[in-house]
């Protein structure tokens, strides 16, 4: 699949110039956002706290690409160790063991870019005198607090503890594609409540969308 999106330069036409952004079908994510296209039309808004904001949505964006391809690479490890016989095998078992580490650990990272960018997201939105980064923001929004409520979830993980509970949670990765983290948490009177979101490569591009959707109105706008 390619997408396009502004570079932020101008063509002769009074146009941006397009370049192709070229995501593959599975697997990781080859794209990282600089910031000239983002300081060329953000300094037109008025708005400080929407400039601000801006920025770390990008900052934290780039963040979940990188997370997104760390986990990416550590599930393609996982699969070669589990050709090991990983009962016989003392290097290979620990070396099984420090990956399914650091894949939890880049998981609760990578939630950790999903509720940022939903914050600040929201920040931008709110002081954006413009419909069309609130539109950009309404196609993501639902999808953002579903997973700040997982990130919740993990950075309170000591409160499950507290009550007793086992903090049950889990994911899947299917095809290095997509990703569903569920949890199940429970409240200070015992009540249990699950939860799940799927939060794989569609739902990535899906925020890397939007984003580029407030990049290009801006854009136009500005003019």
């Amino acid at each position: 699949m390619k997408r396009h999106r502004e570079s932020g330069e101008w063509s002769n036409t009074g146009r941006p110039i397009l370049f192709l952004m070229t995501v593959s079908p599975g697997g990781r994510i080859d794209y990282y956002y600089y910031a000239s296209a983002r300081i060329s039309v953000a300094a037109k808004v008025a708005s400080p706290v929407f400039r601000l904001a801006l920025y770390y949505v990008e900052f934290y964006l780039n963040g979940l690409i990188l997370q997104w391809n760390r986990m990416v690479d550590e599930d393609a490890r996982h699969a070669e160790l589990m050709k090991a016989d990983i009962m016989s095998n003392v290097e290979a078992a620990k070396a099984f063991s420090q990956c399914v580490d650091r894949f939890w650990l880049d998981t609760h990272f990578y939630l950790i870019c999903w509720d940022k960018i939903n914050k600040h997201f929201r920040t931008a939105s709110d002081a954006a005198d413009s419909r069309c980064v609130r539109e950009a923001w309404k196609e993501i929004s639902d999808l953002t607090e579903k997973a700040s409520g997982a990130r919740h979830f993990l950075e309170h993980f000591s409160d499950e503890v507290k009550r007793g509970g086992y903090g049950q949670r889990g994911s899947s990765f299917t095809g290095r594609r997509d990703f569903t983290f569920w949890y199940v948490s429970t409240s200070n009177k015992g009540k249990k409540r699950e939860a799940s979101v799927n939060l794989g490569k569609a739902e990535v591009e899906k925020v890397m969308k939007a984003y580029e959707s407030v990049l290009s109105c801006l854009t136009f706008t500005s003019r």
